[in-house]
């Protein structure tokens, strides 16, 4: 109860405040409204307004006119760049492509040009290759056939040279010097003997000359046998024959 009536009070204080602050000032403002006017020299009395400032009037410009496009026009005209974009490219890509299908082209050429080398250069290993193949079964052949010759001819040389040993022998033997029999002189004279096509007699070497008697007889031998003639498979370029024969003197 005790705060109630306080808070009575303090409004009630606050209003008394607020009307005298009120009263206070009207009164003021009332104090200056009083004019004191002289009767003597009344007139009538009016207000002096201030007169409203000069306003300075400005012309408007004339605005320029601006021309607007209609929104067709400007659609039009972009229409047409666009159209030309892509005509442009269009006409880049075209370019493009026949540059592409140029260098196509040039790769292709040189791939064939390529495979032709290599073709020529295969069928070139494969005719070195059959070349070199004949020429081996050629020099085999050749081999074969020297291999051949060389057994025939050595055939044919062995048999010549059994043939001349053993007539040349035989002679010796039926021709032994008398007194080399007597002093028992004997041994082998060996003679290399040059022969032509015909079988004629051109040359004969003896190196050991000793003994006299028996190296004698030898060339006598020789000299008096009659050659046959040698089969051309055994003479050289020149058409000769080069033979060592032995001649044996053996008192039995």
């Amino acid at each position: 109860m005790i705060n109630n009536k306080f808070i009575y009070f303090s409004i009630a204080f606050s209003l008394l405040i607020h009307f005298t602050i009120i009263f206070f000032l009207t009164s003021k403002t009332n104090d200056k409204d009083i004019y004191v006017v002289n009767l003597s020299e009344f007139r009538e009395f009016t207000f002096s307004q201030p007169s409203p400032p000069k306003t300075k009037i400005i012309k408007d410009k004339p605005l320029k006119k601006i021309e607007e496009k209609p929104l067709e026009q400007k659609k039009v005209l972009n229409l047409e760049k666009e159209t030309k974009k892509k005509d442009e490219l269009a006409l880049k890509k075209k370019e493009t492509e026949k540059q592409i299908e140029k260098i196509d082209e040039r790769i292709e050429k040189i791939e064939e040009t390529k495979k032709k080398q290599i073709e020529k250069v295969k069928t070139l290993n494969n005719s070195n290759e059959i070349r070199q193949k004949k020429i081996q079964q050629q020099s085999q052949k050749q081999f074969s056939l020297q291999k051949k010759k060389s057994e025939i001819n050595n055939k044919l040389l062995s048999e010549y040279l059994s043939f001349i040993s053993f007539e040349i022998n035989k002679m010796a033997s039926k021709s032994y010097p008398i007194q080399s029999i007597k002093r028992r002189e004997q041994g082998t004279i060996v003679s290399v003997l040059t022969i032509d096509k015909d079988g004629k007699l051109i040359n004969v070497e003896i190196k050991d000359k000793a003994p006299k008697r028996l190296y004698k007889a030898t060339l006598k031998i020789l000299n008096l046998f009659k050659f046959p003639k040698p089969p051309n498979d055994i003479l050289d370029k020149k058409g000769y024959l080069r033979i060592k024969i032995p001649v044996n003197f053996i008192i039995k």
